[in-house]
């Protein structure tokens, strides 16, 4: 953190700089709030996330100064940004404080529209998972997991593409088998990897998993959402009914949700996706629909522009 700051302080002494952007991450906000201290430069600070997020804290003290630092800090902000309306509605529960929506994005032109043949019926299914693996999605994706492996009859095979090494996936109780592939993939691997796909699985643990932390449960929107969005294949959501998740796949129309931690829902959930080409070209152009509208690069740079303004 000291680091930072005295690299800080240096670039603003060389460089016209009227404002600090920051991300929440990693304590570099508290570098940006001593910068601004020093300089009396204006914060921005962007929230991909709730700040006080106890999953991300390594431990006891860890948690209790970010639940300290969470309201001071962001009151300290010039301007705070979130990317979610239903993140925005929460701190202004919390503190009455007013933030602006700046939505994760991906460059659409990496994808290419699929063609709606590609949607015909396959002997076997391959359902994908892309991302990081972690208590937030360990116990839906299990539960899929054992879901296939339990009726081969579905012939469905789940391919999971995460950050983390391979090594470190199964650790947390996740093997690779028959039905089952674990790989790990950069981020230029992705496009190609999700279209080749036939369903796109968007996961959030139940409290029946053991995940209890109702904040992030609520609000949380992952980065991964945009890609899945253009990536032009079906999305399968299976997550709690007051996740953002369901309740933004549901208003648009772009996901097939199944909000219970029910097996045989989500048999017949997947039992629908392979069989039902009108309701993937569906899902799949509403999902093009949204990420156009809402998640386009090219547009939430626009945004940005026009808050840092």
């Amino acid at each position: 953190m000291l680091e930072v700051t005295w690299k800080g302080l240096k670039i603003i002494r060389r460089e016209k700089v009227d404002s600090i952007f920051v991300v929440s991450d990693h304590y570099f906000e508290l570098s940006a709030l001593f910068i601004s201290w020093m300089t009396g430069k204006k914060i921005v600070l962007w929230l991909p996330d709730v700040y006080y997020f106890p999953q991300q804290s390594n431990g006891r003290w860890e948690k209790i100064l970010r639940r300290f630092l969470e309201p001071f800090l962001l009151r300290r902000m010039s301007k705070s940004l979130v990317t979610a309306e239903v993140t925005q509605e929460y701190y202004k529960e919390k503190y009455n404080l007013d933030t602006k929506v700046l939505p994760h994005s991906t460059n659409i032109q990496n994808y290419n529209r699929p063609k709606l043949k590609l949607f015909q019926r396959k002997e076997t299914t391959m359902i994908m998972y892309t991302g990081g693996f972690t208590i937030a999605q360990q116990g839906a994706i299990m539960d899929l997991v054992n879901l296939i492996n339990k009726f081969p009859d579905l012939k469905i095979k789940f391919t999971l593409c995460s950050i983390e090494p391979p090594d470190l996936v199964e650790k947390m109780g996740l093997s690779p088998g028959s039905n089952v592939v674990i790989r790990q993939a950069d981020r230029e691997e992705i496009p190609a990897l999700q279209q080749s796909a036939d369903i796109l699985f968007l996961p959030f643990s139940f409290p029946d998993h053991g995940y209890s932390h109702h904040s992030i449960l609520r609000t949380a929107s992952p980065s991964k959402l945009p890609e899945y969005l253009v990536a032009g294949r079906p999305i399968l959501v299976y997550a709690p009914a007051y996740t953002y998740y369901s309740r933004y796949a549901r208003r648009e129309g772009f996901g097939l949700v199944v909000d219970q931690p029910d097996p045989d829902l989500l048999r017949e959930a997947l039992i629908k996706l392979k069989n039902d080409q009108s309701l993937c070209v569906e899902l799949t152009e509403n999902a093009r629909r949204v990420a156009e509208k809402y998640h386009d690069s090219a547009k939430v740079s626009d945004t940005l522009q026009k808050i840092l303004l």
